[in-house]
C-alpha cells in the first residue's frame, strides 16, 4: 500500500513540476518525510497525506482507496502428492473453494472409471463434516485402492492448494480465500507442472 500510494504522489508531483523541497514547504512536512513516502518506505500519516494531496490537487480518500484496489497479495501455493485415500481427504477437507485438472484415459475403461472415483473425492470431501467417522474411514479405504490401481498404471494423484486469495464475489473483495485443486494425471503430465518436484512423493 506504501508503494501504491508513494508512486501516486510522485507521479502527480512530476506532472505539476514540483520538487519535492516545494511539495514538503508547500505542505508542512519534512522533505524527508517526502522522500520515504515517494520510495514506499513508509505510508503518510492522515495529515501528511491530507497536506500533501491538497496541495498536488488530489483525493486523499480516492488516493486511499486505489492503493488499496491495487492491493492483490499473491496466493501461497503448494503441491502434495497422494497414496493414501485418507490423507487425499484430509487435504481435500475444509478449503472455500475446489477445482479439478484431470488428463483423459482415453479408451481406456478402467482408467477413466478410477479416475472418475477419484474426482467424485472432491465432493465427498464438501460433505465430510455432516459424515459419520466410519462412512469416511470406507470411503478413504475404497479411493486408497483406486489411487493405487492408478499409480501401477502410471497416474498420480496430487493436491494444489491455493492460500488467502483474494477473491471478488457480489461487488466486494474476500480475503483469505482458500482453493484446492485436485489433480489426477499420468507422470508425464504432472512433471510439467511447475510446483511439482522431481521424485518427490513420486510412485
Amino acid at each position: 500500500m506504501a508503494n501504491e500510494i508513494g508512486s501516486r504522489i510522485r507521479k502527480a508531483r512530476e506532472s505539476r513540476g514540483i520538487t519535492q523541497a516545494h511539495l514538503a514547504e508547500a505542505a508542512r512536512v519534512d522533505i524527508r518525510t517526502i522522500r520515504r513516502i515517494e520510495n514506499g518506505e513508509n505510508p503518510p500519516s492522515a495529515e501528511s497525506l491530507l497536506g500533501i494531496c491538497s496541495v498536488l490537487g488530489l483525493d486523499a480518500e480516492e488516493v486511499k482507496r486505489e492503493s488499496n484496489a491495487n492491493l492483490r497479495p499473491k496466493a501461497k501455493a503448494e503441491m502434495v502428492f497422494v497414496s493414501d485415500g485418507h490423507a487425499l481427504l484430509q487435504n481435500l477437507a475444509g478449503f472455500h473453494d475446489g477445482a479439478i485438472d484431470a488428463d483423459d484415459a482415453g479408451d481406456d475403461e478402467e482408467t477413466g472409471s478410477l479416475v472418475k472415483e477419484i474426482i467424485q473425492s472432491l465432493e465427498f470431501a464438501e460433505v465430510m463434516p455432516e459424515l459419520p467417522p466410519g462412512a469416511i474411514y470406507e470411503q478413504g479405504r475404497v479411493l486408497t485402492k483406486a489411487i493405487k490401481a492408478l499409480e501401477a498404471k502410471r497416474w498420480v494423484v496430487a493436491v494444489v492448494k491455493k492460500l488467502d486469495i483474494t477473491i471478488e464475489w457480489g461487488g466486494k473483495s474476500i480475503p483469505n480465500w482458500n482453493r484446492v485443486i485436485l489433480m489426477v494425471k499420468e507422470v508425464e503430465g504432472i512433471e510439467r507442472h511447475p510446483l511439482s518436484k522431481p521424485n518427490e512423493g513420486r510412485p
